[in-house]
């Protein structure tokens, strides 16, 4: 039964052992690693996540003061998530009709659903859930001469 080729490493892949010219650049980007500005226009809610979600992802390495827009983004659909939420608390998700007809379900729940599922895409971007924390990669201090020792010390 064959097995296939064995894997390499992405880093041996970018050294391009091949004749054709690589489409990659093999030397490590260096970027800024600092906490993106908080918007001013962010309401309570919005700022209190926005300092959890930085305090969250600084370690990681992953936040560049280019990602204040979608950051800024995510806090607010989180507030307006949070308003949502209240709101269908207070009213159990229905609304009485104008002429005493039976209940409707509450626009909230709309809404809610919308947002959510907003949420959860730009939460993917941001590395907010395992699956996505798992597939980023991010060192900014690793130096050329520290990468390509990685690489012979992996081949031992």
């Amino acid at each position: 039964m064959a097995k296939g080729r064995k894997p390499q490493l992405r880093q041996v892949l970018s050294l391009n052992m091949n004749k054709k010219p690589s489409r990659q650049n093999p030397a490590p980007v260096e970027f800024d690693v600092s906490i993106p500005q908080m918007p001013e226009w962010l309401d309570k809610t919005g700022k209190e996540k926005w300092v959890a979600l930085t305090t969250g992802l600084k370690p990681m390495a992953i936040l560049n003061p280019v990602d204040a827009d979608i950051l800024a983004a995510y806090c607010a659909l989180y507030s307006q998530m949070v308003r949502c939420v209240i709101k269908l608390n207070k009213s159990g998700g229905f609304t009485k009709s104008a002429n005493g007809g039976p209940e409707k379900t509450d626009p909230a729940v709309d809404q809610l659903t919308v947002i959510s599922n907003r949420l959860a895409g730009l939460g993917k971007n941001l590395g907010l859930n395992p699956l996505a924390r798992s597939k980023l990669v991010s060192d900014p201090t690793l130096q050329e001469k520290d990468w390509l020792d990685n690489i012979c010390k992996e081949k031992e």
